[in-house]
């Protein structure tokens, strides 16, 4: 076994405590453990039993009380009765004998648990309660009620207030364990195991069961009750069933063990595996039950020499069927008290017999070769062989056919882990009879001079025997045993001492690492039995183990735990945190006592307006400390998928430039000297590409709320609450309620503003379908796009009157204008500067074009009069600033539409294309999705029209007309026999108009047309609201040549040139379906 794991000598230093205290604690605790560990004793009667499948349940009444009763109050009547004839030397004897065989549980009557000497923990094995030869009983369930039986029994036969504890079966292996009421409270644990070895090494027809239990917190005590292989010469075979059991035989993790010492690392908060034990990890084993080896003799030879001892044979009887009953018999004629010299006599002459015996016995050949049950100890062997007689005689050897030889098969061993290698002796120093340390009388024979002693060797100490047998028949023994000492075989050529031929018989097993002892108080057979083949063999122990006082431990552990305390406050990291508080006012979210309230507040966010908070983090105590914000496990709400992070995806958190080494510090963590500062930069920014989450928010079926773990290594976990106020937006909704609105109600946020509070979404969507429309479309469309038209047609016709021509102008020159972003003229990084891109990268930059970008939506979601005046004499915008950003404000909104235009439950259909494709949308829209959508389908295709025409006036001696003509002119050919005579005669009176079709239908028809999941397209960028071979093109360049560049592309698509059309293609070619109309 392994050795035992042992404490650090001496204590964690604060140090080390700074870091790991449950480990000083845990240490500093187990090195105090005699403070509040008490000896506690417990009796042990273990008995053992093959009951050959007989129904002999009620005798077992016999082995736990009233057969002791019994035989005590005969042995009274006998006493009364040949007092006069009995000598006074055996009376004085019998009258010490008397006293010691209290001790052994022997007392008169129902014995009371709280007695001195009371039997603490019952043991009852018993095997072949049924017949293990019979097929049937192992390859079908056993009748319940056969164990059944058996505990009933038992249960009745103990004194009130046992408990059955385990009681594990492996067919007609049966093992019950009873705990009195003064032990039961410290019993804890408790795990049971079996192990088939028969049939091909695995059917319980042979094999083992087995109990663990930990008594007083602190002692694994595991008892095994076996049934190996059979017949003479199956030695090896039993020898494999042994090794097989303690290879199997596993039982649960125990978790709480006071004496489980230091992990070997020493690190006890280290994952701890639930790995099953083994039997070596117990403490005591006492293993008993059928071991089944035999006495390698002669049959005749060992009935010869037993024939001497065996008891009186009463008048045979009949046994009877089903469950056993006292059998019948006749008193036995009156018995003569042998005179104490012949009781001498007999006595040596049948130990000396046994020996003769056991010197050929298969299990102690074994344990001397190790091959089988190496390290077991067993108490000297004083009665006959268990194995086999007639069933109903007490001392007839097997009649039967197969006439088998007397052997003690039924054995009680055990085996103490860390046992000391010289466990005290015996003295024997008075002449008078004395109480030994074994709880045997000893007897010193040399006092009584009633004849000699036999000479013995002189490192084996006298054991003396008397044997009496009472009125019923029993062998009453009282013996002295000692232990021998566990001597090696001779050297090679020297003489081996005759008498140590059983090295293993002890009466005491110690070990002081565990502070254990076990007294083997008895261990002798049943002789009057007479229900089964086999003796039952009853061994009584005394064990001394350290017990919890749970009272003394608490008391401990509160002043280790103040100890601990008062060192790690001295010596623990200490950091302050310090929130920006700048701009915010005391509202029912944010306390007014903002120095001593951890909560982070973010204030109002609103779409599209980044949101930054500062947190600075300061070392003030006197040790460094290391900080980073714990993972933990978030689900991801747009797949479901749970993955480990510090926050949610709304928020980013990160240090300075500093101590940020690219991000990685956050969760790495930073180091901070005493005195020194980090700042944490939190940051929110909603975004229209987050469709999911905007939905989400704008439903009240998410809000901006959670919680940082800021954790500082050595010390204490740091919560911070953070929670934002989510502005509701008329982006990302359902045009359902959009159309809901009405007008002066203050728009999409105040109509909607409660949304967040309820956070109930089925409240939410009961109300919007109870709303009825007040809209054919929704406002916010009609704003947006009766601007556009009266703008953009406003500056085409100023440019048209303008004597330096348009081809300079931004509508003209580049093809997509205002909706393409590759012809936007104000840029979201035009207003970035050195300066602005040199600061600090964590503070958000809202350049001019957002800026506006979020006035429009703000003005839009409140219902709000735009400020162009504002805009335009205090911002410095230009008419063509606002035109774009509102048209970039028209696809955001188009593109954040729950649904979009045209459902995904018509996707396939946009996909198939051509005429009877586009009308069948138009015919399925109001009942795939509402009449909304189709209105604002009709509405937005007349409006691309619209815009279409307004931005390619007729314009005289443009060179750019003419190049583009002169390109078209290659493929007008293919161009008229792919497209129907109207489209021509567009392309020859204005080449401009199909490519600037072709722009707005790839734009709008990206965010009009709404994907499966399967297909669910990239998030919208900013770069990514173009497509197709005419998007890509017109990026490369912003100037009048990028015209010519797409000539060839926009002739390849309008005549069907490409043989394979993406996606992106045919929804382009849908929307040019209903445009060219």
């Amino acid at each position: 076994m392994p050795p035992p794991q042992t404490v650090p000598s001496t204590p964690l230093t604060p140090t080390t405590l700074s870091t790991d205290p449950h480990t000083y604690l845990h240490s500093t605790l187990y090195a105090r453990k005699q403070e509040y560990l008490t000896p506690t004793h417990a009796r042990i009667k273990v008995g053992t039993w093959n009951v050959a499948s007989l129904a002999v349940e009620r005798d077992v009444r016999d082995w736990i009380r009233e057969c002791e009763g019994e035989r005590l109050k005969a042995r009274h009547s006998y006493h009364a009765k040949h007092k006069k004839r009995a000598s006074r030397t055996i009376t004085d004897l019998l009258a010490g004998a008397k006293e010691q065989l209290k001790s052994l549980d022997m007392n008169s009557g129902k014995e009371d648990w709280t007695a001195e000497g009371a039997v603490d923990i019952y043991v009852l094995a018993l095997q072949e309660i049924v017949d293990v030869s019979a097929p049937e009983n192992y390859l079908r369930p056993i009748d319940p009620k056969i164990p059944l039986n058996w505990k009933s029994h038992t249960q009745a036969a103990l004194p009130a207030g046992y408990k059955l504890i385990a009681s594990p079966q492996l067919i007609g292996v049966l093992l019950l364990v009873y705990a009195s009421p003064r032990i039961f409270p410290h019993i804890s644990s408790v795990s049971t195991s079996t192990v088939g070895t028969g049939l091909m090494g695995y059917v319980g027809n042979k094999g083992a069961a087995g109990v663990r239990i930990v008594l007083g917190e602190t002692t694994r005590l595991v008892i095994v009750n076996c049934h190996l292989a059979a017949f003479q010469n199956g030695v090896d075979r039993r020898n494999w069933d042994h090794q097989e059991v303690i290879r199997r035989m596993t039982f649960e993790k125990v978790k709480r063990d006071v004496l489980a010492g230091f992990p070997p690392d020493g690190n006890i908060m280290a994952p701890q595996k639930d790995d099953p034990e083994t039997l070596e990890k117990s403490d005591l084993i006492i293993w008993c039950g059928d071991l089944n080896y035999r006495v390698d003799l002669p049959n005749d030879e060992i009935r010869t020499a037993l024939e001497p001892f065996l008891p009186q044979e009463f008048p045979p009887t009949i046994p009877s069927e089903g469950p056993s009953s006292p059998a019948s018999y006749k008193s036995p004629k009156a018995f003569t008290f042998p005179s104490i010299s012949a009781v001498h006599e007999a006595a040596e002459s049948m130990e000396s017999t046994i020996k003769q015996l056991l010197n050929h016995d298969q299990l102690y050949n074994q344990q001397k070769l190790e091959k089988s049950f190496a390290g077991y100890k067993e108490g000297k062997i004083t009665f006959l062989p268990t194995y086999k007689y007639d069933v109903g005689t007490l001392g007839v050897w097997d009649s039967s056919e197969k006439q088998r030889a007397p052997a003690f098969c039924d054995r009680v061993l055990w085996k103490m882990r860390d046992e000391d290698e010289m466990p005290p002796t015996p003295k024997l120093e008075n002449a008078a009879p004395k109480e030994g340390e074994n709880g045997f009388v000893e007897i010193d024979t040399d006092s009584h001079s009633l004849s000699p002693p036999k000479p013995v060797h002189q490192n084996r100490p006298r054991a003396t025997t008397l044997t009496v047998e009472d009125e019923d028949g029993e062998d009453l023994i009282v013996s002295s045993d000692t232990v021998i000492r566990h001597a090696p075989p001779p050297p090679e050529g020297e003489e081996e001492e005759p008498l140590a031929a059983f090295p293993q018989n002890t009466t005491i097993s110690t070990s002081a690492a565990a502070d254990l002892r076990l007294n083997l108080i008895t261990y002798t057979s049943h002789q009057s039995s007479r229900s089964s083949d086999h003796k039952p063999v009853t061994a009584v122990f005394s064990l001394k183990f350290p017990c919890v006082n749970d009272e003394l431990k608490s008391e401990v552990y509160a002043a280790v735990a103040k100890e601990v305390d008062r060192i790690e406050n001295e010596r623990r990291p200490v950091v302050t945190i310090i929130i920006d508080r700048e701009g915010e006012t005391p509202t029912d979210e944010v306390p007014e006592h903002r120095d001593e309230d951890m909560n982070v507040s973010l204030g109002n966010v609103q779409l599209n307006k980044p949101v930054e908070k500062k947190l600075t983090i300061a070392n003030t105590g006197l040790v460094p400390a290391k900080c980073l914000f714990r993972k933990r496990p978030i689900i991801d709400e747009d797949f479901g998928d749970e993955k480990e992070a510090i926050c949610k995806a709304w928020l980013d958190v990160d240090f300075d430039e500093e101590h940020s080494n690219a991000g990685k510090a956050i969760t790495q963590g930073v180091t901070l000297e005493p005195g020194e500062v980090v700042t944490v930069y939190l940051n929110v920014n909603v975004e229209v590409t987050d469709l999911g989450f905007l939905h989400r928010l704008n439903h009240g079926d998410e809000r901006l709320d959670d919680i940082l773990v800021l954790h500082v290594e050595g010390g204490r976990d740091i919560f911070l609450p953070v929670s934002g106020t989510w502005m509701q937006s008329c982006f990302g909704r359902t045009m359902q309620e959009l159309v809901t609105i009405p007008e002066g109600a203050g728009g999409a946020r105040a109509v909607f503003a409660s949304v967040g509070k309820r956070n109930n979404k089925k409240e939410n969507s009961d109300e919007s379908k109870n709303l009825e429309p007040l809209y054919s479309a929704p406002r916010e469309l009609y704003r947006i796009t009766e601007y556009l038209m009266n703008k953009v047609k406003d500056i085409v016709e100023d440019d048209i009157e303008k004597p330096e021509g348009v081809e300079s102008q931004r509508w003209y020159s580049e093809i997509g204008w205002p909706f393409a972003p590759d012809t936007w003229g104000l840029q979201y990084d035009d207003d970035i500067d050195d300066e602005d891109a040199s600061t600090d990268d964590k503070t958000p930059l809202i350049t001019r074009r957002k800026k506006l970008l979020i006035e429009i939506e703000e003005a839009l979601s409140m219902d709000k009069e735009f400020p162009f005046d504002k805009w335009a004499l205090e911002d410095g915008y230009t008419q063509e600033d606002i035109i774009e950003v509102i048209a970039e404000s028209l696809i955001q909104f188009l593109s954040s539409l729950k649904g979009r235009v045209i459902p995904s439950v018509l996707y396939d259909v946009v996909m198939k294309g051509g005429q009877s494709g586009a009308e069948k949308v138009l015919e399925s829209l109001p009942t795939a999705a509402s009449s909304v959508h189709a209105n604002v389908f009709i509405y937005l295709t007349g409006f691309i029209s619209e815009m279409i025409s307004t931005l390619t006036p007729p314009v005289n001696n443009s060179k750019s007309d003419k190049e583009i003509e002169a390109g078209l002119a290659g493929d007008r050919k293919s161009l008229s026999q792919n497209t129907n005579p109207s489209t021509s005669t567009s392309i020859k009176s204005n080449p401009r108009s199909i490519l600037l079709k072709q722009k707005l239908a790839a734009v709008f028809s990206e965010v009009m047309v709404d994907k499966p999941l399967s297909a669910a397209p990239p998030a919208l960028g900013r770069n990514s609201l173009t497509s197709g071979k005419i998007g890509e093109v017109a990026s490369g360049g912003r100037n009048r040549d990028s015209v010519l560049s797409i000539v060839s592309s926009a002739s390849g698509v309008v005549g069907g040139a490409a043989s394979r059309r993406s996606d992106d293609e045919k929804k382009r070619e849908f929307l040019v379906h209903f445009l060219q109309f």
